[in-house]
């Protein structure tokens, strides 16, 4: 956050410098505070939570966590705030030898001029502040996930505003849901919602490579190629739309989904999923196909191309993939030209990426999955979801329903909290706002 702010600066103590990263061992002050802390207080948690997981009763997932939080925070907080008081309001001995000052901490870093400090504050960016305090404030005052806290609040589902047979928008909604549920960001970019809160351009710039390109002008290129105008408005009481999405899990091999997809309004695949030998489990209509330039694959006239962009050049290459064919890398090679139809080109909404991260993920991760992020169009442009191939195989191994990767045993890790996903999706499923189909 520090250099964050001070990156624009020119002062000797600017950029990098005004972070100073060192071993915690050759600052004795410190060292002795985190032995105070531990002594004082946390070495009692640790104890007995180690004593849990001893006896097999804490595993480390995601909802162990939640509830020990949920029991336990708000005490071990409590605690640790009396040993910073304390510790905060004890006096230093002065050090003349070693130009160390006496006094009372709290004091000297209140008002260092007391004693002879020199004042090294610098002016920022009244915006920038507001996206670090978005950033790092927590969203929530309680102890643990609102999804996990939340549960307890349920409340039964009342009447649909659809026509299908289960939908996912009712009246007297549970909060959880409702909460979550906003109706007011379009999943898809278009020339009216543009324009991206200062919040929201950082967070999204900041997902992958550095970006030169001035966003304005690369998005008025793309509206004069691609459609601008918004889409799928125009839900309804009468309106029955369903959709399946459809993963690339293994666990679709042997399944026979392929009517049951096939039968929904949408069909939305993701990235370079083969279709031609897997229909029996896979179906073979395709309305949407999701992708980002690294993942892109040419398509049927009939598909509709979404693509998610994560950074600035993904917007640059949908336009010149449909144009000129110039923009040929991004941060690896990449089709230069695609066969799609530029009239059925959709473009996902950063504004909607980031609403997801922060709403429906917590800030897990450093950023939703691409098929987190296909699940969550879904949601808000359908009126019944069914989801297929998410998850792994029947054998635990995580690998694509095309692929055999037999050295893949456990769940992925990287950039995406695929663990705190798969509870949402879970959680989505058990509050019945779509479908879950895991293999047979």
């Amino acid at each position: 956050m520090q250099v964050f702010l001070r990156r624009n600066h020119t002062d000797t103590f600017a950029k990098e410098n005004s972070f100073i990263y060192g071993r915690s061992t050759g600052n004795q002050r410190i060292e002795s505070w985190w032995g105070i802390l531990r002594k004082q207080s946390v070495q009692f948690w640790m104890n007995m939570f180690k004593a849990h997981q001893d006896n097999g009763h804490f595993s480390g997932d995601f909802l162990d966590k939640s509830l020990i939080q949920f029991c336990f925070l708000n005490l071990v907080q409590k605690e640790v705030d009396e040993v910073v008081r304390t510790w905060n309001t004890h006096k230093i001995r002065p050090r003349p030898g070693q130009d160390v000052h006496g006094g009372r901490p709290v004091i000297m870093y209140t008002v260092p001029q007391v004693y002879g400090a020199e004042d090294k504050l610098e002016t920022v960016d009244l915006e920038e502040v507001v996206v670090c305090k978005d950033e790092c404030t927590p969203k929530s005052q309680l102890p643990c996930d609102e999804t996990v806290f939340e549960l307890c609040s349920d409340k039964p589902v009342s009447r649909a505003l659809c026509a299908c047979r289960q939908c996912i928008s009712v009246e007297d909604e549970d909060p959880w849901f409702m909460k979550r549920f906003n109706t007011s960001i379009s999943p898809l970019l278009s020339q009216e919602n543009a324009i991206l809160s200062k919040s929201t351009y950082y967070w999204w710039q900041r997902l992958q490579t550095k970006q030169n390109a001035n966003y304005g002008d690369v998005v008025r290129k793309l509206f004069k190629v691609v459609p601008g105008k918004g889409h799928y408005n125009d839900s309804a009481p009468n309106r029955c739309r369903t959709c399946a999405v459809v993963g690339n899990s293994g666990n679709l091999n042997g399944s026979d989904y392929g009517s049951i997809i096939d039968s929904n309004d949408f069909v939305i695949r993701m990235n370079k999923a083969p279709i031609l030998g897997y229909e029996k489990d896979v179906g073979n209509r395709t309305t949407h196909r999701v992708m980002y330039p690294e993942s892109a694959t040419n398509l049927q006239k009939d598909t509709s191309l979404l693509l998610i962009p994560f950074k600035t050049l993904d917007l640059e290459w949908i336009t010149s993939a449909l144009t000129t064919g110039t923009v040929k890398r991004t941060w690896m090679p990449v089709m230069a030209k695609i066969n799609a139809d530029k009239h059925k080109v959709l473009i996902y909404n950063p504004t909607f990426l980031k609403y997801v991260y922060d709403v429906w993920l917590e800030r897990h991760g450093k950023y939703p999955s691409s098929g987190f992020l296909t699940l969550m169009f879904a949601i808000h442009i359908c009126d019944e979801v069914n989801v297929f191939g998410f998850g792994a195989s029947k054998d635990r191994t995580w690998q694509h329903y095309w692929e055999k990767n037999k050295f893949r045993k456990s769940e992925p890790t990287g950039l995406h909290a695929g663990d705190y996903e798969s509870f949402v999706m879970k959680l989505l499923a058990c509050k019945k706002k779509m479908k879950l189909f895991e293999g047979r």
